[in-house]
């Protein structure tokens, strides 16, 4: 049962070709609405040829792929480089932000970011808590906050 879908599925897709992923099925119905692939009720997974996010033939809404993980074509979305929370030792000198960074299509980018919130004072009292917020504003990427507390040497 499971090698039935898996080749129906590897056959059926076998005019794209870049790297090899494992997408769940809903994953394929949600975003192919094909729901041939997979059709087999044990099957809970298909071997999909994704194509790569800069292939000019991969459409908005499409499972693409960068560097071997998935996404959704003309998603966007912004991580937290460090630790958050964070904490910073009272009086240990100025505050270091690690950043973040914003992905469009897997591609991430450091210079895209917006930075706003608290400035961090490491001389405030031991239990202060300061949030940096992050944005993306030329995507549609979710605001991020990072969470700075002062702690008690």
């Amino acid at each position: 049962m499971w090698l039935h879908g898996f080749f129906h599925c590897l056959i059926f897709f076998s005019c794209i070709t870049t790297i090899r992923a494992t997408v769940t099925c809903s994953q394929l119905r949600a975003i192919y609405s094909e729901s041939d692939c997979c059709g087999d009720a044990g099957v809970t997974e298909c071997l999909h040829e994704i194509p790569n996010c800069s292939d000019e033939s991969v459409i908005v809404g499409q499972i693409c792929s960068t560097a071997g993980k998935l996404f959704v074509k003309g998603s966007s979305y912004i991580t937290i480089t460090g630790n958050n929370p964070e904490t910073v030792v009272q009086n240990s000198g100025m505050y270091t932000d690690a950043g973040a960074v914003c992905w469009i299509d897997g591609v991430g980018d450091y210079a895209l970011i917006h930075v706003s919130g608290d400035i961090v004072d490491a001389s405030r009292d031991c239990g202060t808590t300061f949030t940096i917020h992050y944005d993306c504003p030329t995507t549609d990427a979710a605001q991020v906050s990072r969470v700075v507390t002062v702690e008690c040497p």
